[in-house]
């Protein structure tokens, strides 16, 4: 794929597949039982941080270069359209459940202590913890350092640093080894997927730019693609948990996806095709909704079904839980989620079409009485 095709791609279909893989590894985290163990499912939370990073840095760069400056109040619309609506219906749903029905009341106390920091710091939740229960909702934590990164990094990478459109790399590489140290630290750990952001981010300025697209785009061979591919899975599944956020693989992981993610993405190949089937598409759209709410059928599941029936009843348990939360999820994402995201982007459209009506707009004649 050249260079000029790779800038006329308007949707990357086969990052549908990684997101759809992503989403099926964190349903595994949640499933009790050593039964899904081997597959680390807490690590899709790594694939859809690099995604992220990679997703937004594209989106942005190319604005600049179509407009000659990003947006930002039309951006920041968006984001919060795409994230919020949905992000803050599971709170309110938490706090129906607890304290207004009673549910879960061992824990009450622990959710009405952290309620207020739930909607700008819930990466804090599974963190920050006076018992050693988690808080409800402790899932979301990774949706908090996603909005950090939206916030922050759109301002810093677009508008201080407009004018040194080089310095991207050097502080992209900054933020990712200074989180990358805070790993190894009990007391900033959370702060570490910031790397994975920064790993997604600098491939999509590398492949951005024409002069480095030509190097990173040699990852779409298919021997090249296939070896970082071995290299991801073998991670994955034969470190144990150091590739878990406290471990000492946790960065390289994170890097060999990004990796993994230049090939996808630059690559013609046929063996990739399937990342992009219309099932992988579907659970990459509803993804975010079932991210939020699959706990919910997973927990009601696994009352249901008793847990001395073993590895039988893990798999069968998973298998309803996985149908409920797909549907349940479908239903939401079809009639709550999208609707509310098609908003705030038509929303941001009216808002950047009436600034430009009023810079294009005549200034007022001064007229002078005699």
């Amino acid at each position: 794929m050249t260079h000029a095709e790779y800038l006329l791609i308007r949707r990357f279909g086969v990052l549908d597949g990684l997101r759809a893989i992503a989403i099926l590894l964190v349903f595994t985290a949640h499933l009790r039982g050593d039964l899904f163990a081997v597959l680390h499912g807490a690590t899709g939370v790594t694939l859809f941080f690099v995604l992220s990073g990679y997703l937004i840095t594209t989106l942005l760069l190319r604005e600049e270069d179509r407009t000659g400056a990003v947006d930002f109040a039309s951006f920041y619309v968006r984001r919060t359209f795409r994230i919020y609506p949905m992000f803050l219906g599971v709170i309110a749903l938490y706090c129906v459940l607890i304290l207004g029905l009673g549910m879960d009341a061992e824990r009450r106390d622990l959710w009405v202590d952290n309620l207020p920091y739930v909607v700008w710091f819930p990466e804090h939740l599974p963190y920050f913890r006076t018992t050693d229960a988690y808080p409800a909702f402790s899932g979301a934590w990774s949706i908090g350092i996603e909005e950090k990164f939206y916030l922050v990094w759109p301002v810093l990478g677009f508008l201080l640093l407009a004018a040194w459109k080089r310095a991207r790399i050097p502080v992209l590489a900054v933020i990712a080894v200074a989180s990358s140290v805070t790993g190894f630290s009990d007391d900033l750990v959370y702060l570490a997927p910031y790397q994975n952001l920064a790993f997604g981010a600098i491939v999509a300025v590398l492949l951005h730019r024409e002069r480095t697209y030509a190097i990173v785009a040699t990852l779409a061979r298919p021997r090249n693609l296939l070896a970082v591919a071995v290299v991801a899975v073998v991670l994955q599944l034969a470190t144990g948990t150091a590739v878990y956020i406290y471990g000492d693989l946790y960065g390289l992981h994170g890097l060999v996806i990004a990796l993994v993610l230049a090939g996808l993405v630059t690559t013609h190949s046929r063996h990739v095709a399937w990342l992009s089937s219309r099932p992988m598409a579907f659970l990459a759209a509803i993804s975010y909704t079932f991210y939020l709410i699959h706990g919910f059928f997973v927990n009601a599941v696994e009352m249901a079904v008793p847990e001395d029936w073993g590895r039988p009843g893990s798999l069968l348990s998973a298998a309803l839980a996985l149908g409920l939360a797909v549907y349940a999820s479908w239903i939401v994402h079809r009639w709550f989620e999208e609707p509310l995201r098609l908003y705030g982007v038509a929303l941001s459209k009216r808002m950047a079409e009436r600034r430009a009506a009023r810079r294009a707009a005549p200034a007022p004649r001064e007229t002078v009485s005699a």
